[in-house]
C-alpha cells in the first residue's frame, strides 16, 4: 500500500467524519507522520481485555479485526478504523476488549503519546479539542457496542 492509499483510507476513518475537511487532512497527516506500516498476521493477538495500556493503537488500513467483550458475542471490525483508543482515554488505562487479527492485516502502528504530542505542535488549542471531543464520541460508540 502507497503512502498516498494509506492517507486515503486514514481519511475515511469514522472517528474523523465530523470533523472539517481540512482538520481531516491534518489529522491524517498526523497519524501518517508518527506510525509505522505493519503487517499483521492472522490470528494475532493485538490485546488481551484487562491488559494494562502500552500507548499503543492502531490505524486499521486493510483487513478484519475480531472483537470480544467480555458477556458480548463476538464481533468483527473491519478496515478502516482506530483501535486501542479506549484503553487511551479510560481512566484505569485498561483494554476493554481482546482484539485478534480476523484476517492479514495492514496498519499503522502509533504511541499515543507521540501522536498527542504532534498533533498539539501541529493543531490549534480548538482544532485539538475538536479531535479530542471526536475521539472521545467515537470511543464511547465502541464501548458500547
Amino acid at each position: 500500500m502507497t503512502k498516498e492509499e494509506a492517507r486515503e483510507r486514514v481519511l475515511q476513518l469514522a472517528v474523523l467524519h465530523g470533523l472539517s475537511p481540512p482538520l481531516r487532512a491534518k489529522m491524517a497527516d498526523i497519524f501518517l507522520g508518527v506510525a509505522s506500516p505493519q503487517r499483521v498476521p492472522t490470528d494475532t493477538v493485538l490485546f488481551k481485555r484487562g491488559q494494562a495500556s502500552n500507548d499503543e493503537g492502531y490505524v486499521l488500513l486493510d483487513g478484519d479485526v475480531r472483537v470480544l467483550k467480555e458477556g458480548q458475542p463476538e464481533f468483527v471490525a473491519s478496515a478502516p478504523d482506530v483501535i486501542g483508543e479506549i484503553a487511551h482515554i479510560s481512566p484505569t488505562k485498561q483494554r476493554s476488549a481482546t482484539l485478534s487479527a480476523a484476517s492479514e492485516l495492514k496498519v499503522l502502528r502509533f504511541k499515543w503519546s507521540a501522536f498527542l504530542n504532534a498533533a498539539q505542535q501541529t493543531l490549534t488549542a480548538e482544532e485539538v479539542q475538536q479531535f479530542t471531543s471526536a475521539l472521545q464520541e467515537y470511543a464511547w460508540k465502541h464501548f458500547t457496542e
